[in-house]
């Protein structure tokens, strides 16, 4: 996937929001702290699809399409745009997000 979007580096997160992400059960935490400390767009959406996320935290991916349900669920993080079958999400109000700006919808370039 090719974007050129900048991104940017994750803020720092506060020590109320991980206090509250390591009570959380083991897999579902390592997808939230993936969240708070991936680069993200200015609108805050984590440009990476499911498949990545997993390999990068070392997950399978039908494990991490199983927890990302509970994560959303719970409110850590909420999709923020959808391309074709692939979903992007971003921080939701659980992680300390409080200013979701209007999402720009993501657009492949022509090669």
């Amino acid at each position: 996937m090719s974007h050129t979007r900048e991104l940017f580096d994750a803020e720092p997160v506060k020590p109320a929001i991980l206090r509250k992400v390591i009570a959380l059960p083991p897999t579902e935490a390592k997808i939230v702290l993936h969240f708070l400390s991936a680069k993200k767009t200015a609108e805050g959406t984590v440009l990476q699809s499911g498949m990545a996320i997993a390999k990068e935290i070392g997950m399978n991916r039908s494990q991490y399409a199983r927890k990302i349900k509970d994560v959303l669920a719970a409110g850590w993080v909420e999709q923020a745009a959808k391309e074709q079958n692939i979903a992007y999400y971003r921080l939701g109000p659980e992680a300390g997000a409080t200013d979701n700006a209007t999402v720009i919808p993501l657009r492949r370039r022509a090669s």
